[in-house]
């Protein structure tokens, strides 16, 4: 708590281990590895969000900021990523467990709180001044332990509340003109939708202002500890979290992109009133029972059990409506957010772990045995509401739609798909620690985990249909990952150099099993292609959803009990199964599962000082692998895009792509299978000074390298399946960097002691920039996926065909525009390295990278004694020192989104002579500063405390 924080949240402390990096998205990665693959736990009992949606950063909550526990109730924190010991599992990551505080026979406690508003925040960034609206956030709270009954019984209480309201924090791109806009959509249009929609059609969806956030928490933590005897120990305790969060899009550039399909019928800039609203409750309760029998053999029994609710509700029960903006691409949005139409999620996890331990000889053995009872029931229905498209306002006001789409439940499944499943996991380990020499320790351990799923709904269709991916074999979407053994081996060792605890060489090699993020599963059992029909109406010729010119767009209404269930015209085109995603698992699919081979070596230095290096070798065994079986392989190639593949053909005046399917009974059907190409290197230096004479610090440099052939960053399959750069091949994507890439990171944290009462103390972290790639806008490999293509990278004028109308315009220009755009693309090229490195060549995966982020935190603080062992504390924290210091400081750059694919160009054709695309410029802002209202510029906190 010498630390500054700002959110008192779980992860504030321990992203100050080296190893540790937050993701963009808030997560924390352990050596490289994705987020979502760590055992989180309090006490030793599950704590992830098993489902693990990407929003909630593995913890309950977490999609709403919830913190799983209060910090007045954290003890101590251990951050493990390679523990030789067999009773830890369950990750491949990394292991993050939370020790929390018991009362004693003294009565401590605390009383705190903490406000933040609109004044505590800069008004400048980067020069640019942007005016933070109403804001207010208090965190308070109290802490209470003491004795029940002295020596026998006592308690420890924690509460921990949050009111937040603050303005929607909406991305804002600054351009070169100091653009705070940025969206391509003029105020004007914003109001003339809401005129329209309000006057004509009864329904205020809001305006373009940001409205106001609201973000309260509810925090309870208590616990119970008893002796039972001399050697006898309970403890139980429980925690309580509810929190709800009103949430808003303003993902402008989305909308309905081409080819229109009902995958990327979504997002928009949402008006005020729309967007959804997020709601959490966790409750855990969980037992430890420590004993010994005899004079040797001990016992440890530990029990949890979590149940979590997250209910996603839209905030209005009208549809959908999108809206053109005035910048091709962009759409203002207002109605029910297209995820929220049906969405919830309950999940209830019951955890035991028993471990005896017992000496023979010189040899310590450990048999213990963890077991995992789980419980899903995710509700993911969007579109069920509905969507409309319009071209402008004008045809808004005309109530004239260019589309319309729906998702309805299928004709077996009246509640459309719903994923309600369980899964147990038992594992079994037996660990032998022994002493071959005085001064080393060995250990040497196997674990044994055997998860057990039901199967999923069998699609009959699917059963005759032989597919050349699979061998000629068939689909069979019951397939799950049931009964496949996990095997565990380890070996660790811990050497005391000298014996007297100055210098410890340790490490280890073994075999590490987690779990998969329990939402991927779940995808298996919501898309069988029988769980939904959708009804998509535009009225063209064709699509890659093999639809016909009879699906007119029906006549548009806002009244939520009279969406339309087919589309308009004389034939009244219905709901069709035709053109579901699929996912399934092979029948020998494992759970993820990693080598790691480690070394370290921890020294005792002069004045209080220690240094420690740490090496870490993390290969996979067992990761995943997405592949759409449906796409009938390579049917040719772009021979002037260095030989790009193609998986179908390309229209030489539109840029459209057909992909050659074996079935059109779906669009992709996507296998997720084993692969165990991805790895990872972790050297990390750190030298430390325990708190003594007034001064602790901790700084540490590390590096890194992560690999993998796809990167898992989505919660839905096919999401991660169609968001992923393609390099390589579909049945065999290439090794390269990986989006949890941050080869370079330096932390800094310390506190000091300074005259009068008062404290000082900072958190440093600098790291490595995100990595992206630059691709394509369009389907430039025929496989029916849009903007996941590697863009090729032309070495000259003469090697690349342009548009010099743009996308927007009809035809490809004169030369003389043609060669207009090529120098300013190459002129891109040339200021990007990454680009430039590459000419002649398709641009790997992930060999671009944002800027350099540094991050400074301070806390001051003054201590006021005010009678025997009462303190009263006042604080100062800021967070983004630097930008205090210089509005140019501090900030967070992108290209672009800052997502991992970035568009460089725009495939509007074909030229068939040359055999390559014809492109248009679809150049990305480099170095944007990525601004929301309040979290990346500085803000200061005042609080007091007083601790008795």
């Amino acid at each position: 708590r010498r630390l500054p924080t700002l959110n008192r949240a779980f992860n504030d402390f321990v992203n100050t281990a080296p190893q540790i990096v937050k993701t963009p998205g808030g997560g924390t990665s352990l050596t490289g590895q994705n987020d979502r693959f760590n055992n989180i736990q309090i006490d030793g009992t599950v704590n992830n969000d098993l489902f693990a949606l990407g929003a909630s950063n593995q913890v309950p909550g977490g999609g709403v900021n919830a913190r799983p526990l209060s910090i007045e109730a954290v003890k101590e924190y251990q951050v493990l990523t390679a523990p030789f010991d067999v009773r830890q599992g369950g990750f491949v990551g990394g292991l993050i467990n939370a020790v929390t505080k018991s009362g004693t026979n003294q009565f401590h406690g605390s009383l705190f709180g903490y406000m933040q508003n609109e004044n505590f925040v800069g008004s400048d960034t980067n020069g640019v001044s942007v005016p933070v609206s109403d804001y207010q956030q208090q965190q308070y709270g109290v802490s209470l332990g003491g004795p029940i009954i002295r020596d026998k019984l006592h308690f420890f209480f924690a509460g921990d509340f949050r009111h937040d309201n603050r303005p929607f924090a909406s991305t804002i791109q600054l351009g070169p003109n100091g653009d705070t806009t940025g969206v391509g959509i003029t105020p004007q249009r914003f109001d003339s939708v809401q005129h329209i929609l309000t006057t004509q059609y009864g329904f205020d969806p809001g305006s373009f202002a940001a409205p106001q956030i609201n973000n309260p928490e509810t925090n309870l933590f208590g616990k119970l500890d008893l002796e039972l005897g001399t050697n006898s120990h309970l403890e139980v305790s429980g925690t309580l979290v509810n929190v709800n969060q009103d949430k808003m899009i303003h993902t402008y550039r989305v909308g309905f992109t081409q080819p229109p399909s009902l995958s990327n019928a979504r997002d928009g800039y949402e008006l005020s009133s729309s967007g959804y609203y997020m709601k959490d409750e966790t409750g855990t309760l969980r037992g430890k029972w420590t004993a010994t029998f005899g004079s040797s053999i001990a016992n440890e029994l530990i029990v949890g059990r979590t149940t979590i609710s997250d209910n996603r509700p839209p905030v209005t029960d009208r549809p959908l409506i999108l809206v053109g903006g005035n910048s091709p691409g962009t759409y203002v949005a207002a109605g029910a957010e297209r995820f929220s139409h049906a969405n919830s999620l309950d999940q209830r996890v019951v955890d035991l772990t028993d471990n005896v331990t017992f000496p023979s000889g010189k040899h310590l053995f450990t048999l213990g045995t963890h077991n995992e009872f789980i419980h899903f029931r995710n509700v993911f229905f969007p579109l069920s509401m509905g969507v409309w498209n319009f071209a402008t306002p004008a045809a808004l006001a005309a109530g004239t739609p260019n589309l319309y789409a729906r998702a309805l439940p299928g004709a077996l499944r009246p509640d459309g798909p719903v994923a309600d499943f369980n899964v147990t996991q038992v594992g079994f380990y037996g660990e032998d620690r022994f002493s071959p020499l005085p001064n080393l320790t060995v250990n040497a351990g196997l674990r044994m985990d055997v998860p057990s799923l039901p199967a999923p709904a069998e699609n009959p269709a699917l059963d005759t249909i032989a597919f050349p991916s699979l061998g000629g074999g068939t689909v069979h979407t019951s397939s799950t990952p049931s009964g496949n053994i996990l095997w565990s081996p380890g070996l660790g060792f811990n050497y005391d150099v000298n014996g007297r605890q100055e210098t410890i060489v340790r490490g280890g090699v073994g075999v590490f099993s987690g779990r998969p993020p329990y939402v991927w599963v779940s995808n298996a059992f919501g898309n069988t292609g029988l769980e939904q029909q959708t009804v998509f109406c535009d009225g063209a010729a064709s699509l890659s959803n093999n639809f016909t010119a009879s699906d007119t767009v029906p006549t548009f209404t806002v009244d939520p009990n009279n969406q339309p269930t087919t589309c308009g015209g004389t034939n009244q085109f219905g709901p069709t199964a035709a053109a579901s995603s699929i996912v399934f698992y092979d029948d020998n699919f494992k759970f993820p599962q990693a080598l790691k081979v480690a070394l370290g070596v921890d020294r005792s230095l002069p004045w209080n000082l220690f240094g420690t290096v740490d090496f870490v070798y993390t290969k996979a065994i067992n990761q995943y692998y997405l592949e759409d079986i449906n796409v009938l392989g390579i049917q040719g190639a772009s021979p002037g895009e260095a030989g790009r593949p193609l998986y179908g053909t390309i229209n030489a005046v539109t840029g459209r792509s057909t992909v050659a399917r074996r079935t059109n009974q779906a669009n992709d059907i996507v296998l997720n299978r084993n692969v165990s190409k991805d790895q990872a290197t972790s050297l990390a230096l750190q030298l430390q000074k325990r708190f003594s004479d007034g001064l602790e610090f901790l700084a540490a440099y590390t590096y890194s390298h992560s690999l993998d052939v796809i990167s898992m960053t989505s919660d839905i399959t096919s999401s991660n399946y169609q968001f992923a750069a393609l390099d390589g091949t579909i049945a065999n994507r290439n090794l390269r960097t990986s989006a949890f890439d941050r080869p370079n990171k330096v932390s800094i944290s310390g506190t000091v002691n300074a005259p009068f009462g008062t404290r000082f103390s900072l958190i440093y972290n600098g790291l490595s920039g995100t990595p992206f790639t630059y691709v394509v806008s369009g389907d430039a490999n025929a496989d029916g996926v849009s903007g996941n293509d590697l863009a090729y990278v032309p070495r000259n004028r003469a090697d690349i065909s342009m548009d010099g109308n743009g996308a927007a315009a009809a035809g490809f220009g004169t030369p003389a525009q043609q060669d207009s755009v090529y120098g300013i693309l190459n002129s891109y090229i040339d200021n990007e390295s990454c680009l430039s490195s590459n000419r002649g060549h398709l641009q790997p995966r992930n060999t671009c990278r944002n800027s350099w982020q540094n991050i400074l935190n301070a806390r001051l603080s003054w201590a006021i004694p005010t009678r025997a062992g009462h303190v009263l504390e006042i604080t100062a924290d800021m967070l983004n020192v630097l930008n205090f210091l210089n509005s140019g400081w501090g900030l967070i750059r992108v290209t672009g989104t800052g997502f991992e694919e970035q568009n460089l160009i725009q495939q509007t054709g074909y030229d068939a002579a040359n055999g390559r695309g014809i492109y248009a410029l679809a150049l990305p802002v480099k170095n944007a500063v990525s601004i929301n209202s309040i979290g990346s510029r500085w803000v200061f906190q005042l609080g007091t405390r007083y601790t008795f």
